[in-house]
Parts: C-alpha cells; sequence; structure tokens
C-alpha cells in the first residue's frame, strides 16, 4: 500500500470511487461473485454477459478497470448511456477507497483516453495531478481549481482512476441508483437469483449532469439517502 496516498485520501475526506455499470451487469457481478473485472480479462463468452462500457479502451490500459474519485464522470456516462437504445437502467457502484493506494493504480487528471493515455501517471505526482490548481481538459478548457471545490472532487470532473485487474465484491461499498424504485427493484431481483447484495443510496442528482457539475463548482454536496428496505 501507498501510504503516502493513503493519508492524502483521508487527508481530502475521499470516502468512495465511482464505477457505473448497466444494472444487467450488477446482477452478473452479485451471482458469479467476481466483483469488477477488468476488459482483458473478459472472454468473449463473458463479454456477451456483462457489456463492458468501453471496448476500445484508447488509454490503453486495458487491464485496469475505469473509476472516478467520489463522484461519477457523467460527461463519459451520458455517452455510454446515449450509445445504449435498449437498456436504459444504470447504477453506479460504490468502491473501497482504499483502492486508490494500491501500488500498480494510475491517475489522470483529465479523461484518461485523451493522447491516447499520455497524461496517464502513477503513484503520488499521478494522483496529486488530479487535483492540481489547473488542469488542461478536453476541448482546450483550462479548469481552475477554486477554493470553495470540495476537497475530495479533482479539478476536472472527468479525472480518471484506472484500478488494476479487479475489485472483489467485498470492496463495492454500495450501489447508487436514482430513485427508491429502483432500490426497491433491484433488491428484489438479486434475492430471487440468491445473491447477496450491497446497500442501496438513492441520489437522483449524480444521474443529471448540470445539477452535479453545478453542485461540484459551488462546494455543495449532492443529497444522498441511505435506503432501507421495507420488513417483509
Amino acid at each position: 500500500m501507498n501510504n503516502a496516498i493513503h493519508a492524502r485520501v483521508l487527508e481530502r475526506g475521499i470516502t468512495r470511487l465511482c464505477h457505473f455499470t448497466s444494472v444487467r451487469n450488477l446482477l452478473h457481478i452479485a451471482r458469479d461473485g467476481c466483483g469488477l473485472v477488468a476488459s482483458s480479462r473478459l472472454q468473449q463468452d463473458e463479454r456477451l454477459a456483462f457489456n463492458p462500457n468501453d471496448l476500445k479502451r484508447l488509454d490503453g490500459h486495458p487491464e485496469h478497470i475505469c473509476c472516478s474519485i467520489q463522484y461519477p464522470n457523467l460527461h463519459f456516462f451520458k455517452k455510454v448511456r446515449d450509445a445504449d437504445p435498449i437498456f436504459k437502467e444504470w447504477v453506479i457502484l460504490g468502491l473501497d477507497p482504499m483502492l486508490l493506494c494500491q501500488d500498480d493504480t494510475l491517475f489522470c487528471p483529465r479523461n484518461a483516453a485523451a493522447g491516447l493515455g499520455k497524461f496517464i501517471v502513477g503513484g503520488e505526482a499521478g494522483f496529486d495531478s488530479m487535483f492540481s490548481s489547473s488542469v488542461s481538459g478536453a476541448g482546450g478548457n483550462i479548469f481552475v481549481r477554486k477554493s470553495h471545490r470540495l476537497a475530495s472532487c479533482p479539478t476536472d470532473e472527468q479525472a480518471e482512476v484506472l484500478v488494476p485487474s479487479s475489485v472483489p465484491f467485498s470492496q463495492i461499498l454500495c450501489a447508487i441508483v436514482s430513485s427508491e424504485d429502483q432500490a426497491a427493484t433491484n433488491i428484489e431481483r438479486l434475492r430471487l437469483q440468491g445473491t447477496s447484495s450491497p446497500s442501496f443510496v438513492v441520489a437522483p442528482d449524480l444521474f443529471e449532469q448540470a445539477k452535479l457539475t453545478y453542485a461540484l463548482a459551488n462546494g455543495i454536496p449532492p443529497s444522498e439517502l441511505d435506503y432501507v428496505p421495507e420488513s417483509p
């Protein structure tokens, strides 16, 4: 474990990484007990079941899992959702922030595919780059870090963390959904297939790009509610 990054994670109050996926993938992740697996490790038949978000992997690291810190990268999230006209139900997985401290975890202050991965760096320098005073991002935009920005949030909303190989199911802290109905439905789906269910969190603003961008830009933590299932 990288102790220097661990100290930075605690100092910034980072409580999770985020990885979004189709609900149908969540059912496989829970049923098979394998957690999240990098696209390079999926066999062709597994890809048909899991439907990875991005098989092109222009970042050049298909052996890693793409994540973001604290909140989802809604720019890429919207692109992926719009590309799938059939499966409209998505979930954001909250992952153990200690994944940031692994020796092989990589960091990028902007979208990792930029420059075919040329901005990806490991170690403390890579972690710190995501919280720079300014970051050159997509479209030639310069993102300047404001004093009121949440300490846990990277300067550029599209900053990415690349976690090596896999994330076991035990390190999936929660599943974030947009409504209580969605939480209830998915808990029942997991129950019917006889598998464990992560905790569910209802946070509709984490699925709305404009609302999330406004909140983060103004240092306002979006509202989140731990979902408590009704007693049978």
